[in-house]
């Protein structure tokens, strides 16, 4: 049949079909090849990091800047992960999901915190990432630009992404994934590749939108010779084979000037044949600018280095000047012609040299980016000083070392004040300590009077009516009195240590005042078998004027301290007149004190000998708060001991004669007594409630009680009330509001009921705040009940109704 085919024709044409398929698959391995010649060349020539790395972080690959940036090679950097460059805050688990999101085909861009891995230096980096198949596998590339020195300099230049790929279904993304402009000629000038910041730069600076396959001397032609031949000829030498970089002004129609860094790359086939050039850019008119500042500001820059505030130098790779600065050569005390040539080996500290040159050895060598060292030097008169020493490494256009910078500063003071801080933290620490054992010291004092007391109760709640019940009374107020003296003990370091005691100034009896002081040490010396002996100098004034209770507090504390420490013999006081001063002289024959303890005596919370403390008792506060207390009224207190030999202390107050005291007012006529007084005891404790009242009572007193300060008014506006006992702190009204609205409803019209009050709260800006509510007087607790009767009858219906008994 005609349609039928000759089979030799059939078999020629099926020959022609395999070598065309044959043709067709060689066409296709040398675009393969081509496009790996490409994606290798953009990948070495890229000046940005590109780092290939696993979903779980594991680094794969990475280009050379990404070498040079952590100062690694490529097989150390295959082992590692992302989080062993990485300082930012992110998560495994937010990477992770920013990871998911580029391999879903979202391109993710951010800044991020990173780490040179050699040095450990943190640096600030803007990251491009994009998912690729690598191997059959999900993979993220990641593009990665040091934008630390941008930065700081506040330049706006984005970061630069690229995408690698290995073969030609990832250049696209390599290309495109960086504001680089990326493009590629073959030996026509015909492009093969560009990305879209390429081809938009393009169009602004040549009017012209490009295609693939368009030729760049049409898309030119359309311009001026003087606008073209500039970028025309560095294309020629890059088609001719020549690899360079250039930096060029293109100048776009009424754009101004811009600067352009261009790589330029020649491509060879895998026969190594010559197939076209690639060529990379970059928008550098900012830094072309900076250089040019820099170039004009030279003569500045040498005027700075002269007279900067840090000493500062050129060195030789052996560490031997070169070229120094006036603050150097202050630094140091030498001219500068004497320090120059002179090395550093030769003015370093003998135990900093060995450092010194394995810092410098591992410098030069590259081992190291930069040597910062505290060291010592010796200065051209000999003295020692601590400075802190910057050096770096000027290499020259191909990497090797040209010379060593040096940056120096005088830290010696710092270094003063280092140590100085050390003492201080070391003197805190024993401070620490001391309070420690204190504390210790203190529980067990507390705790001694309050078994005591609580053993003696417990005696007399089961044989009220035992021969030794006086004296476990006796010991009852005794150590009732020490806890009490250990808790004003307590507040009074308190009240010192934070600037709130205060010193009273007002009249009193020099001799009662001494009287009352001994009458409180007499038990213990007399306890003891010891005599206790005191005397006022006759020609001292009956009423001197200052603080009775803190010259009793110190009179106390002296006196039982000395008392405390004197196992036979007497303890003797002595008040006279010296050097026109009210001196006191206290003197033991006690066991004395070590001359090399007697400045630990006087400091709060610190024993001379913690065994003598277990041994004798004592808070150690007393001398402390003593000498406080002296100087705070004006006086300075000595001690002079010996081992063996007892101790006297001495202290000096100002003498200052006192006003004599007002007659008290005449007694009220006997037979001229009302119905006995009416009391109201406003205390929310119910203990407290039932010792007052049990006083008050045995006194024959009508007493009534309310818990609370809105319950104390209530039952004054009944009326009756001839007097109140106020506490301060009561739940739902306190007494001072208490106070205040009873002197509201009183109104002023002479009819006033007495209120005192009656609170823990001791101190003298306490009894102020009462006074200024309207109260009449002022009762501490713990109670003395010879205090409460003297108040009650002190007040103007005590004057009235004299209590049954007295």
């Amino acid at each position: 049949m005609d349609d039928q085919k000759d089979p030799a024709r059939q078999e020629s044409e099926r020959e022609v079909q395999i070598w065309r398929r044959l043709r067709d698959a060689e066409k296709e391995r040398d675009e393969a090849r081509k496009a790996a010649e490409i994606l290798r060349a953009v990948f070495d020539s890229s000046q940005d990091s590109i780092v290939i790395h696993s979903l779980d972080g594991q680094i794969l690959e990475v280009n050379k800047a990404f070498e040079r940036l952590h100062g690694i090679s490529r097989e150390e950097a295959v082992r590692l992960t992302i989080a062993d460059i990485s300082v930012s805050s992110m998560s495994m688990d937010e990477a992770k999901a920013i990871w998911a999101k580029a391999i879903a085909g979202e391109e993710q861009h951010f800044e991020w915190k990173g780490r040179r891995y050699r040095t450990g230096v943190a640096f600030d980096a803007e990251i491009s990432l994009c998912g690729v198949r690598l191997n059959g596998k999900d993979v993220i590339l990641g593009h990665v630009r040091d934008v630390t020195e941008r930065k700081q300099a506040k330049a706006e230049i984005r970061d630069s992404r690229e995408r690698l790929r290995q073969a030609h279904e990832l250049l696209e993304g390599v290309t495109e994934g960086t504001k680089d402009q990326i493009a590629d000629l073959d030996l026509d000038f015909r492009y093969t590749l560009f990305n879209r910041a390429y081809r938009k730069e393009f169009q602004r600076l040549f009017g012209t939108d490009i295609q693939l396959g368009d030729s760049m001397l049409t898309a030119l032609a359309h311009l001026p010779a003087e606008r073209t031949e500039p970028l025309i000829r560095l294309w020629r030498r890059a088609l001719q084979g020549e690899t360079f970089t250039a930096i060029e002004e293109l100048d776009g129609a009424g754009h101004g000037e811009k600067f352009f860094e261009m790589r330029f790359n020649p491509l060879h086939d895998a026969d190594g044949h010559l197939i076209g050039a690639a060529q990379i850019v970059r928008d550098v008119t900012a830094n072309v600018q900076a250089l040019r500042k820099l170039c004009k500001s030279e003569e500045q820059f040498r005027a700075f280095f002269q007279n900067a505030s840090v000493g500062a130098g050129q060195m030789d790779l052996n560490g031997r000047f070169l070229r120094v600065n006036d603050r150097l050569c202050q630094i140091l005390g030498y001219t500068p012609d004497k320090l120059a040539g002179k090395s550093i080996f030769e003015i370093t500290h003998p135990e900093d040299l060995q450092r010194t040159r394995d810092a410098l050895r591992e410098l030069v060598s590259g081992e190291a980016s930069a040597c910062r060292l505290e060291k010592r030097y010796f200065r051209r008169d000999g003295k020692t000083i601590w400075v802190y020493v910057s050096v770096g490494v000027v290499r020259d256009a191909e990497g090797a070392p040209s010379h060593l910078v040096t940056v120096v500063q005088d830290m010696t003071e710092r270094k003063q004040m280092e140590q100085e801080l050390l003492a201080a933290k070391m003197a805190a620490e024993d401070a620490n300590q001391a309070k420690s054992q204190f504390l210790a010291n203190m529980s067990h004092e507390l705790r001694t009077p309050m078994t005591v007391i609580m053993g003696a109760l417990e005696y007399l709640e089961k044989s009220w009516d035992a021969p030794e019940r006086e004296q476990l009374l006796a010991m009852i107020d005794t150590s009732a009195q020490r806890l009490l003296g250990i808790i004003e003990d307590l507040l009074d370091i308190g009240k010192i240590e934070s600037g709130q005691l205060k010193i009273e100034e007002a009249s009193f009896d020099l001799r009662e005042c001494v009287r009352q002081a001994m009458e409180m040490c007499a038990t213990p010396a007399r306890e003891k078998g010891l005599h206790l002996a005191w005397s006022v100098d006759p020609q001292l004034p009956q009423q001197v004027c200052g603080d009775a209770s803190r010259l009793g507090r110190v009179l106390v504390n002296l006196v039982g301290n000395a008392v405390k420490f004197t196992k036979t013999g007497d303890v003797t006081v002595r008040a006279v007149e010296m050097n026109r001063k009210l001196t006191f002289i206290i003197h033991d024959t006690g066991i004395g004190i070590p001359p090399d303890k007697i400045d630990l005596l006087f400091q709060p919370f610190t024993q001379v000998d913690s065994s003598l403390t277990r041994r004798y008792g004592g808070s150690g506060l007393g001398l402390a708060i003593s000498k406080e207390l002296v100087e705070m009224m004006g006086g300075d207190l000595a001690v002079e001991s010996a081992v063996g030999a007892g101790s006297t202390f001495t202290f000096h107050l100002p003498l200052r004669p006192g006003k004599a005291p007002a007659p008290p007012p005449p007694a009220a006529a006997a037979g001229k007594c009302a119905l006995p007084m009416h009391v109201l005891l406003a205390e929310d404790d119910p203990a407290v409630r039932e010792l007052v009242t049990m006083v008050l009572r045995k006194r024959q007193l009508a007493v009534s009680v309310a818990e609370n300060g809105r319950e104390t008014v209530a039952q004054w506006r009944a009326g009756g009330i001839d007097l109140i006992l106020m506490d301060l702190q009561m739940p739902e009204m306190d007494g001072l509001e208490a106070t205040r609205q009873i002197r509201r409803l009183e109104g002023g019209d002479g009819k006033r009921t007495c209120i005192f009050a009656l609170t823990a709260h001791a101190r003298a800006e306490d009894r102020e705040e009462c006074l200024a509510a309207g109260m009449d007087g002022f009762l501490a607790k713990p109670l003395d009940m010879d205090a409460l009767t003297r108040a009650i009858e002190s007040c103007p219906c005590g004057a009235r109704a004299r209590m049954p008994g007295n």
